[in-house]
């Protein structure tokens, strides 16, 4: 029989954000540290003491549909 270990925490250790499909960075849970933000060119946005702030952290990174990043 197989089985399935699971970590006790729910919480996921890294996180895509997407403007629509546009791939804009990551965030890492680094537990008592905060989150810790990078960009889609792996560079470091800084850490935050909560999802939130982590999140605002790409608000000037934000592309629209009609502003392709390249």
């Amino acid at each position: 029989m197989l089985k399935r270990h699971t970590r006790n925490n729910s919480k996921p250790p890294l996180v895509g954000v997407y403007d629509g499909r546009i791939f804009l960075g990551r965030i890492f849970d680094r537990d008592a540290a905060g989150y810790e933000c990078f960009d889609r060119d792996e560079t470091s946005l800084g850490f935050f003491s909560n999802q939130r702030a982590a999140l605002d952290a790409f608000n000037g990174l934000v592309v629209g549909e009609d502003d392709p990043p390249f």
